[in-house]
């Protein structure tokens, strides 16, 4: 994919944070080491995203909220469900699941851990609250894999969408084995049809012409394994 790179106007110091990116990965490429949570969040201004990470993961579940959840590498497990009355949900493999009165975070943690005890290894999560008895839910996204914070984030009031390198950011960065140049953003259209894309962000990373990949409200950005 051809993405080429401009100055972002939204985002005050963009171009000079892509020129701080460029002298970071060439140290990259000459230590050997790799961006982590610390030099991707030093590279963007606090403004730029601060305020739309979301971290409301206290959020306690109720009957009749409506949660999505995805596992990642599991996309046949990917559920959409509404909290019934006596507080429980029906989730694939595990059956019948008592959420009610849980946080998000609680209620986590609880699948995780009935799906890993007899059918996944290390089972990565996100519950995203989509529709809420409380409150309306915001323009979210997801970050999947190999991130420091994997999870689901909002894109920040009076912004329509957040770059890409902004969403890692937000999940603190790439781990040590992260494949930078492989990274895909799964969408759905208007009409329902589903829309991948495969984008290097380590290219993206070095190249200071490129043009930011736009994320948008619903977007699932994965960040897979690199392997030897």
């Amino acid at each position: 994919m051809n993405l080429i790179c401009k100055q972002d106007t939204q985002i005050p110091g963009f171009g000079k944070t892509c020129g701080l990116l460029l002298v970071l990965l060439i140290i990259q490429v000459v230590t050997g080491k790799t961006f982590g949570a610390e030099r991707l969040n030093s590279a963007f201004p606090p403004s730029a995203f601060s305020t739309g990470q979301f971290t409301n993961t206290s959020y306690v579940l109720a009957a009749d909220d409506t949660f999505l959840m995805k596992v990642w590498r599991e996309d046949d497990l990917e559920t959409k469900t509404k909290v019934d009355r006596d507080g429980t949900v029906s989730l694939p493999l595990i059956g019948v699941v008592n959420i009610g009165g849980k946080t998000v975070r609680e209620a986590r943690t609880l699948i995780q851990g009935m799906y890993e005890k007899d059918y996944l290894v290390d089972p990565q999560i996100t519950l995203t609250v989509m529709e809420s008895t409380n409150r309306v839910a915001k323009a979210r996204f997801t970050v999947l894999g190999r991130v420091e914070k994997p999870g689901f984030f909002e894109i920040p009031e009076g912004r329509k969408t957040v770059s890409l390198l902004e969403a890692i950011a937000m999940a603190e960065g790439f781990q040590r084995l992260a494949n930078e140049s492989k990274v895909t953003v799964k969408r759905k259209t208007n009409d329902g049809r589903e829309q991948i894309f495969e984008i290097d962000a380590k290219q993206m990373l070095k190249d200071v012409r490129m043009k930011p990949f736009d994320i948008l409200p619903g977007d699932t950005i994965s960040v897979p394994e690199r392997f030897f």
